[in-house]
Parts: structure tokens; C-alpha cells; sequence
């Protein structure tokens, strides 16, 4: 029963993308063009963001090991610190590895937060586009 479900939830979907898809074709193949064409810029826009994205994702746990290595180090070695009387320097140092991780996580959060809005403004502009090329055919 378990094969027969997971089969029929990926035939189901398969069939109704390939029957709508051919409908459109029959009904505009003009119409079908410009919805494939705007799907791929979508697509487009879309691996581009995210090929960012995980850029700064990257870059914001590279900084988040920095800080936590750096916090680690100096809290054992806070005798020594105190000793030789560096604490200016190490909270200089903090102070410089805290507003790198602060900087890239917001650039990563930044851009992990702009697919939607993009998305959304493409799929009216596709939307527009459809409707004007749609009407000029009638």
C-alpha cells in the first residue's frame, strides 16, 4: 500500500502538469511561450538570489566559528589576559570579529528574505503580460 501511495502522489501531479500543459499548447501556443519564457526567468532570478544567498550563508558561519573560537580562547586564557593586561585588545578584537558576523548575517538574511517579493512581482508582471498578449489575440 505504501508503493501504491507514493506512486499515485507522483502520477497525479505528473499527469495534471502534462495535461494542462498540452491544453495550453492546443488552445495558444503563443500564450504557452510567453508563460514558459517568463517561467524561466523566474527560474533564472531565482538561482541567482540563492546563489547568493548560500555565499553569505557560508560567510555568516565562518564568522559565527571566529567569534565562538575567539570567545573560547580568551575565556580560558583569562588569567593570562588580565596578567598581561590586554583586555582593551581583546575587547577591540571582539568588538571587530562581533561586526563581521553582524554583517554578513545580515546580508544573508537579507537575501534568503527577497525570493518571495521577487517571485510575487515576476508572477504579476507574467500575469499582465498573459492577460495584454491574451487580449490582443481575441
Amino acid at each position: 500500500t505504501t508503493v501504491t501511495v507514493e506512486v499515485k502522489s507522483w502520477v497525479t501531479p505528473m499527469v495534471t502538469v502534462v495535461g494542462t500543459f498540452t491544453m495550453m499548447l492546443v488552445l495558444s501556443p503563443l500564450l504557452t511561450l510567453l508563460i514558459v519564457a517568463m517561467l524561466v526567468v523566474m527560474f533564472l532570478v531565482i538561482k541567482f538570489v540563492t546563489k547568493r544567498s548560500a555565499h553569505f550563508y557560508k560567510l555568516q558561519q565562518k564568522e559565527l566559528g571566529s567569534v565562538n573560537g575567539y570567545i573560547e580562547e580568551m575565556i580560558e586564557g583569562q588569567k593570562v589576559v588580565m596578567v598581561f593586561c590586554h583586555e582593551e585588545e581583546v575587547k577591540d578584537e571582539f568588538a571587530r570579529r562581533n561586526e563581521n558576523l553582524r554583517q554578513a548575517a545580515t546580508n544573508a538574511n537579507t537575501f534568503a528574505n527577497i525570493p518571495m517579493p521577487i517571485m510575487g512581482n515576476l508572477s504579476y508582471v507574467n500575469y499582465a503580460m498573459t492577460a495584454a498578449v491574451g487580449a490582443f489575440l481575441v
